[in-house]
Formats: structure tokens, C-alpha cells, sequence
């Protein structure tokens, strides 16, 4: 598989020279993948963080935005800690929304084991008493 980063589709022209078409493949068939829950600080910056994810999104195929159906917090995933850092460095420095991940569990109770309940029900036909 073609690493991505490192692809170019036609000649690249720099300062010093020209880039030729170059295709880098991963030994590795197993990427490693670490997401984190990221959150705007204030719901005012939610249409500022959404634009930035979205163009951190067309611009790296590596990187990969999702919500979890738990919570609704937003998920971020990339290859590795030191990737998604630069990501929300770029937030700061280029949009100005600063993000926090503060993953929220959910707590989901089972029923575990047998338990006995006697009630009676008294239906009322009418009036208050």
C-alpha cells in the first residue's frame, strides 16, 4: 500500500529543484491507529472546529474523523500520538479553536442475578382516597 504522505502524482517544483514521482510502500500490512475524543473549549468555536477537521480530513486520508454513537463525542484517529498532536497544533495556530479530549464513558448496568420482589397493587377506582 502507497504511504500516502509521500506520493506525488506529477513532477514537484521547489527551490531547489524538481521532485520526481516517487511511490514509498509500508512493510508493515498492520497500521497502527491512536484516537482520542476531541471537543471544542466553547460551543462557540463548533462551526471553526468543524471547518478545520474537515480540511485536516481532504487534505491527509490518514486521518480520519468519526462520532461515537455512545456519547456523540467527536473522534479523531491517526498513526500514532505525535501525528494527531501536529493536527491540534494546526487547530490552534490556523483556526484558532483550541480542542480538548476528555473521553466520557458510558455506564451501561446489566442485571447480574435473580432477585425477588413481592408487591401488591392496589388499584383505584376512583377519587382521591
Amino acid at each position: 500500500m502507497p504511504f500516502p504522505a509521500l506520493c506525488f502524482h506529477r513532477p514537484f517544483r521547489n527551490r531547489r529543484g524538481i521532485l520526481q514521482h516517487h511511490t514509498l510502500t509500508c512493510k508493515s500490512k498492520s497500521q497502527q491507529y491512536r484516537a482520542v475524543t476531541v471537543q471544542p473549549v466553547s460551543k462557540d468555536f463548533g462551526e471553526q472546529f468543524s471547518k478545520a477537521l474537515n480540511r485536516f480530513q481532504r487534505e491527509d486520508p490518514t486521518f480520519r474523523v468519526g462520532l461515537d454513537p455512545g456519547n456523540g463525542q467527536t473522534i479523531i484517529s491517526g498513526m500514532g500520538e505525535p501525528y494527531l498532536d501536529i493536527y491540534d497544533e494546526r487547530s490552534v495556530r490556523e483556526y484558532k479553536v483550541d480542542a480538548v479530549g476528555k473521553p466520557r464513558v458510558n455506564f451501561r448496568e446489566t442485571v447480574t442475578q435473580h432477585a425477588d420482589l413481592d408487591y401488591l397493587h392496589k388499584k383505584q377506582s376512583g377519587g382521591r382516597g
